[in-house]
């Protein structure tokens, strides 16, 4: 991210803007996937695999891709424009002896930006740095229990393995038990590493204890805690959106369904009634709570404890649907792909364009007209097939339209007729404007001072 930035730093675009924009996309496809799930919930009895989570992060990324947009080429200039370098003379004449001119149509797009994007990005370095200590916290600590976990006695291996004699145990996934910890957690740490608490192999009845080894087994065979750790490390770049941590925590939430699903499918149905209470004890008799951000508890947080029993009380075996899932996905991208076109041309206002001249040009200095201002001035002669410019670098600069075409409109009426430089003045239909300077007759003078859109 700090490359994307460099690069964008060099191209004036404002990070304040690709921050705002960021969480602009974010929140449009979170809640077009909150929409999604209600309806497929409601009326499908269907659950989105919490993976689809992974499109909010794409959709706030999607401002900060770097890709390059000509949205005009100095070489695809319209041989139709009239030839205005014969009253350039008379025109700046006017100009120079006109007072400032008053923006009143564009005033409301004047912000300062600058102070705006250097608070966004500090406050943006200040959390990235505090959530980065929190996440190598929790990773420091988690190799602490894997150092500490002891390996498990032949009978507690023979307990596992009649519990999971119907499942794959594959490599990747270690099963010890700890001193440590008062709750089972699983974590990722090179392996898939389910923790179970040394007393609970002598104080859990064998019953119970299958419903704690399928729960937390089910999160190291769904990946669970890797997807933790990899969200956490998105969570931390885009710590400026607040509904990342909402996302987050909508992950673990599935996730610990998820897992009470995989139990609930792998035992009787009369079963689900104690499975439920175990939850419960857990969560209510266990002062042990996980605050470790990279692992899952069996115990969990109380705040989910009312809708996993809800999900286990109304549970439905059926398989979640990929066809669904895959249509969601397409759906989303499709979406995202259409709002990628409005939202990077939007943080790419202030684009500079890098491309060099085709055509034969001259650099002109116009200082003098322009005084202490910083702009440009580009004009195109027809009849020479040759551009002048004045201050090459500002006039590379895309901004969001201003009211410089005006100056361009005034030297076609002059070029066409129109107006003339001894008699410019135009008659008001009296239509009533916003501005009062602009609701009486006008010459160039004063519709170039005063900014007058119907001159």
């Amino acid at each position: 991210m700090s490359i994307v930035y460099y690069k964008y730093l060099k191209e004036g675009v404002k990070m304040a803007k690709l921050l705002i924009m960021s969480v602009v996309s974010f929140c449009f496809i979170f809640l077009l996937l909150v929409f999604f799930r209600y309806i497929l919930k409601r009326y499908f009895n269907y659950s989105l695999n919490y993976k689809v989570w992974y499109l909010t992060v794409l959709a706030g990324l999607i401002p900060f891709i770097p890709i390059k947009f000509s949205f005009i080429k100095f070489n695809n200039v319209n041989n139709q424009a009239p030839t205005v370098e014969s009253k350039s003379h008379d025109l700046n004449h006017n100009i120079i002896t006109t007072k400032p001119v008053q923006e009143f149509a564009t005033d409301i797009h004047k912000f300062n930006w600058d102070s705006i994007d250097n608070i966004c990005t500090v406050i943006w370095i200040v959390l990235v740095i505090i959530l980065s200590f929190k996440f190598l916290k929790a990773l420091l600590y988690l190799k602490y229990l894997k150092k500490q976990s002891l390996y498990l006695n032949e009978n507690e291996k023979n307990k596992i393995d009649t519990i999971l004699f119907n499942h794959q145990y594959k490599k990747n996934i270690v099963i010890r038990k700890a001193e440590a910890i008062q709750s089972p957690i699983t974590f990722w740490y090179g392996k898939y590493i389910i923790l179970i608490p040394s007393s609970y192999f002598k104080s859990v009845i064998d019953k119970r204890l299958k419903y704690i080894i399928l729960h937390e087994y089910a999160h190291a065979k769904n990946r669970d805690t890797l997807h933790l750790i990899i969200f956490n490390i998105f969570s931390i770049i885009m710590s400026y959106n607040p509904l990342v941590h909402i996302v987050k925590r909508k992950i673990i939430h599935d996730n610990e369904v998820e897992a009470d699903r995989f139990v609930l499918n792998n035992i009787n149905k009369n079963e689900f009634k104690t499975y439920a209470e175990s939850i419960m004890d857990s969560v209510l008799k266990t002062s042990f709570f996980n605050k470790n951000i990279l692992s899952h508890s069996f115990n969990g947080k109380k705040s989910l404890l009312k809708n996993r029993l809800i999900n286990i009380k109304e549970a439905d075996l059926k398989k979640q649907s990929k066809l669904i899932l895959i249509f969601i996905c397409i759906f989303t991208f499709f979406i995202m792909i259409i709002q990628s076109q409005f939202l990077m041309g939007q943080s790419l206002t202030d684009y500079n364009y890098k491309k060099p001249l085709q055509s034969d040009y001259q650099i002109l200095d116009e200082s003098k007209n322009f005084g202490s201002n910083s702009g440009s001035f580009v004009m195109y002669s027809m009849k020479k097939d040759k551009y002048y410019i004045y201050n090459e670098k500002e006039s590379r600069k895309r901004y969001s339209p201003d009211s410089t075409y005006k100056i361009y409109l005034a030297l076609f009426g002059l070029d066409r007729h129109i107006i003339s430089d001894k008699n410019s003045r135009m008659s008001w239909n009296h239509k009533h404007y916003l501005f009062e300077s602009w609701n009486k007759e006008q010459d160039l003078n004063t519709a170039m001072q005063n900014s007058v859109n119907w001159y």
